[in-house]
């Protein structure tokens, strides 16, 4: 079941409608976006996604690192 997004904020005072606006909602950006909120739960921000559906790739950032000029087969 997918779950519905959160509603889009208009404002015309863009200063005042988030604390914090991360850039990417991959795996980082959700991560950097659950660590501040465990640090400060009051925390107002907007996650900047272009994709609607997010691949999760374990360990995808490692892959040009392994392969035979490594030493692996």
């Amino acid at each position: 079941m997918r779950q519905k997004a959160a509603p889009i904020v208009r404002c015309s005072i863009w200063s005042d409608a988030f604390d914090v606006v991360v850039v990417g909602g991959g795996s980082a950006g959700i991560d950097v976006t659950a660590s501040l909120l465990r640090k400060r739960s009051s925390l107002r921000i907007a996650i900047v996604e272009p994709n609607d559906k997010h691949y999760y790739q374990p360990a995808w950032a490692l892959a040009p690192c392994v392969g035979p000029s490594r030493g692996y087969s």
